[in-house]
């Protein structure tokens, strides 16, 4: 008989244990928590892909943008030479013919003899 209620005791104490950590208020802010962060990285990753499409497009603008100036002044050497052809050579404005890089970034890299330094 002791043993029932030993059990019964269990029982009851399992159940009113399921009850109150069903209803406590810190696992409701918990999970509310949690659904609020997973909607901001959400968010994030969403304002992370914006950026990039924004940094992609913008590049692009200004690749378009250095061939339009490259043909403009390509233009203009072309137009300089028909329309002064009396004109001489050296007070032509256009005298210089531009040259477009082969690639994107040779024109950052100036190529350049080292410095001598064995005589010092």
């Amino acid at each position: 008989m002791i043993w029932l209620y030993i059990l019964l005791c269990f029982i009851i104490g399992f159940i009113i244990g399921v009850l109150v950590s069903h209803y406590n208020p810190k696992l409701y802010k918990q999970k509310t928590i949690k659904v609020e962060l997973e909607k901001k990285n959400i968010e994030l990753e969403d304002y992370h892909k914006k950026i990039i499409k924004h940094f992609f497009y913008t590049a692009k603008l200004i690749e378009e943008l250095e061939d339009n100036y490259y043909k403009l002044y390509q233009h203009m050497i072309y137009s300089s030479s028909e329309l002064l052809q009396n004109l001489n050579i050296k007070d032509n404005p256009f005298n210089k013919i531009l040259k477009k890089p082969k690639s994107k970034n040779e024109e950052f890299f100036i190529k350049k003899q080292p410095k001598d330094y064995s005589n010092t």
